[in-house]
């Protein structure tokens, strides 16, 4: 089977490296190119596996129409394998493989089709999750199901963990995938569209906490966001903090008056701070400082008459402040040169 890849990140990389372990007849790559801001960077480390054994590479951020040439005319691949690829990939360079494109989708679909499911998954608590082999189509996600594998989270278990579980169990639904095609090409399965969830794209605004919400839905949130996640934030005397770890209070005291984002409680040689939900306790156990230092709660939040969150007043003053800081650099640019100020 001549197999075109499509893919990149720590993912892509696992694929790349079981194909070639595998002696599989790759005869090109299209490896995703990371922005230069990222530090995870796996494009190099994937384009020279298939360099170094002569096979063609392109590293790009798109596969567009006019890759259908070169796919179809010149590397003629009976299918695509695709993971790791943040894009669309056109049909037109789908159709140029016989057996078309095969890719993971993070979920057990047809369940959480769409955008970072893994995420939702975590933050809807669902106790499976999963990744399914699925031919890629022009609908999101819908596709016939070859494989699919479900994993457990364990309680603690961090999203970058799961991730790379996740990622571990995709390349095994590709062996599967392969190990089927030595006795003939793999018939999949139509997924029922009447049991399809979706979900929506997530932005990194999305990770404020809401400590009207109960402490099991907070604590949810803060391990979905996890790194390599944006992080569920918060804010404390008007800075913005990152939670990277919380847990939810064991048999906490009952509050029949109580204030979301309350602290109550803060314990400087354990370093977690406590604080009050719309139900439940929340203590935090390390934060992500407007600096970008990873340290404990209790080094930050000093006091149990403090909140955490952005209250109407303090919004208000940061609005005000925003506006007259705006106001002066107008001010700035309209004044004569010898009369702007330095700044």
């Amino acid at each position: 089977m001549r197999i075109l890849f499509v893919g990149g990140f720590y993912r892509g990389y696992l694929l790349a490296q079981r194909l070639i372990e595998r002696g599989e007849n790759v005869v090109g790559a299209l490896v995703f190119e990371e922005d230069p801001h990222e530090t995870d960077r796996y494009c190099e480390r994937i384009a020279n596996e298939f360099a170094s054994r002569d096979i063609y590479v392109k590293a790009t951020r798109k596969v567009s129409a006019k890759h259908t040439s070169l796919v179809r005319d010149e590397l003629a691949p009976d299918v695509v394998f695709c993971l790791g690829w943040r894009t669309l990939i056109p049909t037109d360079v789908l159709a140029a493989a016989p057996l078309g494109g095969i890719a993971v989708h993070d979920s057990l679909l047809p369940k959480l089709r769409g955008f970072a499911p893994t995420n939702w998954g975590l933050l809807l608590g669902h106790d499976k999750l999963g990744a399914t082999l699925f031919q890629l189509t022009d609908s999101v996600d819908a596709g016939d199901v070859y494989f699919q594998r479900a994993i457990t989270p364990e309680p603690a278990e961090s999203y970058q963990s799961i991730q790379r579980r996740i990622a571990e169990i995709s390349v095994d639904l590709f062996d599967a995938y392969l190990d089927a095609a030595k006795v003939a090409p793999p018939v999949g399965t139509q997924q029922d569209d009447s049991q399809a969830t979706y979900t929506c794209a997530r932005n990194p605004t999305d990770g404020e906490i809401d400590w009207t919400a109960s402490s099991d839905s907070i604590a949810r949130l803060v391990r979905a966001l996890g790194s390599p996640a944006p992080g569920a934030f918060t804010f404390y005397r008007g800075a913005q903090l990152v939670v990277e770890e919380a847990r939810v209070l064991d048999s906490p005291w009952v509050y029949e008056g109580r204030v979301a984002g309350r602290v109550i409680d803060r314990d400087a040689s354990s370093g977690t701070v406590d604080v009050l939900c719309g139900e439940g306790i929340l203590r935090i156990t390390k934060l992500r400082d407007p600096a970008g230092d990873h340290t404990s709660a209790a080094a930050v939040i000093k006091s149990v008459r403090e909140s955490l969150g952005l209250n109407a007043s303090q919004e208000v003053l940061q609005l005000r402040g925003r506006i007259e800081e705006l106001e002066h650099r107008l001010a700035n640019l309209e004044a004569p040169s010898h009369l702007r100020q330095a700044g």
